[in-house]
């Protein structure tokens, strides 16, 4: 028995020999960099592309069997420029040589330094990876025909990796359809240890530019993900992301992004999950959540989104916007907005709205649909609004500063009228509000259908109940010729002019029922130009009517009684019918 006990112990300290001889003499007698165009070769069968290993190849064997590569680039696609598709500065992988007699694969720390990946769109919308998916697939189908002639697949029972680090990498798109570009650079990522089932803690820090003129954006990001790899399940909880937008006009040049949630992701299904969504940015906290569907081919998400607390003149500030100038200061200090959402790439639906802005509430919905040229629609209510507590507050002119605020400018006094934004505009919608102020004028149950396409504005119509009577108008501006169109028609009745003259100008003499009947049309650009070319009919009829300060009647009355000498009441009221 103990001679069969060191006869076995013989055996394996022979081949714990062996395998040490090999991973000591194996790097002497075996170079991997002399097979550096047979490693081209067999990447240009899998992706079509060409493989160019400019640096050297190192090989370890024991206890670890690894290799790094240094400066290695993969061609791009035809028609997409001479950069290479993807290069990296260095990579390295080791896999532990014992365990895989177990078959266990336990491999080392996976380093990866200095990649950068080249994703382009070119202007008919192709990629500069199409063409490897389509060779993929057919190198899949010739294997698919050779299945019988191959042995049997070598499975391991188990698979573990220490680490994976990506440093100082970075990914470029660019779109030549769109003409956008972003740059995400200076990007890391680490991960703890990577086992098939368990939780492993991931980290990441990087840069992204975009926009012209280009702003930078700083983020970081971490997590516990759960994955399981063969249903493509994954699982991200204490997901924390944290960004700097950078801005000229921005508090301190640059303001901080918070966002935390539990994300599910689920790339068989194509869907998308995120609970417990928080966003902190611009001063704003924003509670929600969100669901992905056809994440890889159609992106949409639809969720809930909702913020209380909002000071819009801190948010504004924030972002590096000038706060307006309002009549009352206290305005644009206060509001809440919760909404559910839909949206695509292609459109945004927010519905339905729930808004308070100050003292007005507002509900409905909104649209906006093909980003290059935003359709608008809207269907909203309005419970009350003073509009005079928003407009810009009175401009006071200093002595000797000319007599009205274009004196000097030719332009300015000619009055010039704009209609660029009508040329653009694409909007359908409709807006009702329950109480509304303008101009001190006060309006109720205010209806308003506005459309506007292919240069043309039409409001059809506008209705409110005014003053005691009603108010119906439409209007038309039409932007495609020489010189803009306009149309305004407005019927008014029952209108009592007193409350109305009071509201407007502070004091009424003309009392009664007022009723206008008004069809004009105009063209020019400017001031002058849409007064001269003033055309159509009014018409204003006053019932009841009345001046007030004076009693023509008692006057002449009086003048008579006088004549005869004759005494005459004075109380009668002071109005002229």
């Amino acid at each position: 028995m103990r001679i069969l006990v060191k006869v076995l112990l013989s055996v394996i300290g022979l081949m714990v020999a062996a395998v040490v001889a090999l991973a000591v003499f194996l790097p002497f007698y075996f170079d991997p960099n002399d097979y550096k165009d047979e490693i081209a070769k067999k990447v240009k069968e899998e992706t079509g592309r060409e493989l160019s290993l400019k640096g050297d190849i190192s090989l370890s064997v024991f206890p670890w069997l690894g290799m790094e590569v240094e400066d290695a680039s993969l061609s791009n696609a035809q028609g997409f420029g001479s950069q290479p598709f993807a290069e990296i500065k260095s990579a390295g992988v080791r896999v532990q040589l014992l365990p895989l007699l177990r078959k266990e694969i336990k491999v080392g720390t996976v380093v990866l330094e200095g990649a950068v990946l080249r994703l382009q769109k070119n202007a008919i919308g192709q990629n500069n990876w199409d063409d490897m998916a389509e060779h993929q697939k057919k190198v899949a189908e010739q294997d698919e025909d050779k299945d019988e002639d191959k042995p049997g697949d070598f499975k391991m029972e188990s698979i573990e990796v220490a680490a994976l680090e990506i440093e100082n990498s970075s990914v470029l798109w660019s779109d030549a359809q769109s003409g956008n570009r972003y740059e995400l650079q200076k990007f890391n990522f680490n991960t703890g240890r990577l086992r098939s089932g368990e939780p492993v803690l991931l980290k990441s820090d990087f840069s992204v530019v975009a926009g012209k003129p280009a702003v930078t954006s700083t983020v970081a990001l971490q997590g516990k993900i759960k994955a399981d790899l063969e249903k493509k399940t994954y699982r991200i909880e204490k997901f924390e992301l944290k960004a700097e937008v950078a801005g000229e006009k921005m508090p301190g040049g640059k303001q901080p992004i918070r966002l935390s949630g539990v994300v599910d992701l689920d790339l068989n299904k194509q869907t998308l999950a995120i609970d417990g969504l928080l966003i902190e940015a611009f001063t704003l906290k924003l509670a929600g959540s969100a669901a992905g569907r056809q994440i890889l081919d159609a992106p949409v998400f639809s969720g809930k989104i909702k913020a209380d607390g909002i000071n819009p003149r801190a948010v504004m500030k924030a972002m590096g916007k000038d706060e307006p100038k309002t009549t009352d200061s206290a305005v644009l200090t206060k509001a809440s907005f919760d909404a559910g959402f839909e949206a695509s790439s292609e459109r945004v639906n927010l519905q339905p709205i729930q808004l308070k802005l100050d003292d007005s509430s507002m509900d409905g919905k909104l649209s906006v649909a093909n980003f290059s040229k935003p359709a608008i629609g809207f269907d909203l209510k309005v419970d009350q609004i003073d509009v005079d507590r928003y407009l810009s507050p009175p401009e006071t002119s200093s002595p000797g500063a000319g007599t009205g605020a274009g004196a000097g400018d030719g332009k300015a006094e000619e009055g010039e009228v704009s209609v660029d934004t009508v040329k653009d505009l694409n909007l359908n919608g409709s807006l009702v509000v329950g109480k509304l102020k303008v101009k001190n004028l006060q309006f109720s149950n205010a209806r308003l259908s506005l459309r506007a396409q292919n240069g043309v504005m039409v409001i059809e119509p506008l209705t409110a109940n005014f003053y005691q009577g009603q108010i119906n108008l439409s209007g038309r501006v039409d932007a495609n010729g020489a010189k803009p169109l306009y149309g305004l028609k407005a019927q008014t009745s029952g209108i009592k002019v007193e409350p109305m003259l009071v509201d407007l100008t502070g004091k009424a003499k003309i009392n009664g029922t007022g009723n206008l009947d008004l069809n004009v049309t105009t063209t020019g650009a400017s001031a002058s130009e849409l007064k001269r070319g003033l055309n159509g009919t009014l018409g204003f009829k006053l019932l009841d009517g009345e001046i007030k300060g004076f009693n023509l009647g008692q006057k002449l009355r009086k003048a008579q009684a006088l004549r005869k000498g004759e005494s005459l009441a004075e109380n009668e009221p002071q109005t002229t019918d």
